[in-house]
């Protein structure tokens, strides 16, 4: 019996059919008048994966993009491979950056250079993308563009109500909380200008102030300054306020373990900080459904487990 099944012939398989090959229709805009997206990255010395980001804005319109590059070490970008396979790259002159504590200052100066350098029609939906030197393109450039301009508004991702851990005590049991976001946003020509011009408002930029921080941090490394920190103005969001009614205070009011300035700053300065009614404490199920309504933005819940936004 042995015998005899080896002998039989083994079953025909089948070929496995061919993968479904979907590529996205192409961008039919006129891109003639400017650009819709224009690419802010923040780096070190340069940028890795520069022939995967070559080949990411090989498929894109003429015309339909711009980049900007902020390097710490400008001479080793002038040098390295980024620059060398994407000659279209503006390099921007070096400011500060500091890990954390403030790289917020180099975010404006890929800002600035771009709102100057740029100029599009009010009709069009321009986004101004900040990006990691790490971050990967994933998906076609016409995908990404339809996806970062099918709308005029800015795009953040907050972070849980959770991780809003910088507050003042208000009266009435009030509490005011800094919101925390993602440090890569999007943001349209509108916000960006306005950013850069909260950040620049004091000569030579918002003063620096200490403030309550973790003790453990070790202040010489990656030049962390753990007791210092930009500060600035905050309008208090409380609901039922109107925006001319609006208070504001600074930032050094605020308590909290050491969070970073570039997961604060893009909010806070063009919306401002919430207020909530700290009498419904965390736990209870009525605080987490407390929300304000922002100017510019929508409807902020405190939502601890949750992110928001775009």
């Amino acid at each position: 019996l042995v015998a005899w099944k080896m002998q039989q012939a083994p079953p025909k398989l089948e070929p496995p059919p061919e993968p479904l090959m979907i590529s996205p229709p192409p961008l039919m805009h006129d891109f003639s008048s400017g650009a819709d997206l224009h690419f802010m990255f923040l780096a070190i010395a340069d940028v890795p994966h520069a022939l995967l980001w070559r080949a990411f804005f090989d498929t894109a319109p003429v015309g339909s993009y711009t980049l900007w590059l902020h390097c710490k070490y400008r001479a080793a970008c002038l040098a390295g491979r980024f620059m060398e396979l994407l000659p279209e790259t503006h390099l921007v002159p070096t400011v500060n950056a500091t890990y954390c504590t403030d790289l917020v200052t180099p975010n404006v100066q890929l800002l600035r250079c771009a709102l100057q350098g740029t100029t599009t029609p009010n009709s069009r939906n321009e986004k101004f993308v900040l990006i990691a030197d790490s971050t990967l393109p994933v998906k076609p450039f016409s995908i990404i563009h339809r996806s970062l301009t099918d709308h005029r508004e800015s795009d953040l991702c907050i972070y849980p109500a959770s991780q809003w851990v910088l507050t003042d005590e208000l009266q009435d049991n009030k509490t005011v909380y800094l919101v925390e976001h993602s440090q890569f946003n999007q943001l349209s020509r509108k916000d960006a200008q306005a950013f850069v011009d909260a950040w620049d408002l004091k000569a030579g930029g918002p003063r620096w102030l200490g403030v309550q921080t973790k003790e453990w941090i070790n202040a010489t490394s990656w030049d962390w300054k753990p007791h210092v920190r930009p500060a600035w103005y905050l309008r208090l969001l409380e609901p039922g306020t109107s925006a001319d009614q609006m208070e504001r205070i600074s930032l050094a009011n605020l308590r909290g373990p050491l969070t970073c300035a570039d997961e604060e700053a893009a909010f806070s300065l063009l919306h401002g900080a919430p207020v909530f009614n700290t009498s419904h404490r965390a736990g209870v199920p009525e605080f987490s459904k407390l929300e304000v309504e922002v100017p510019g933005f929508g409807k902020l819940a405190f939502d601890r487990t949750s992110p928001q936004g775009r």
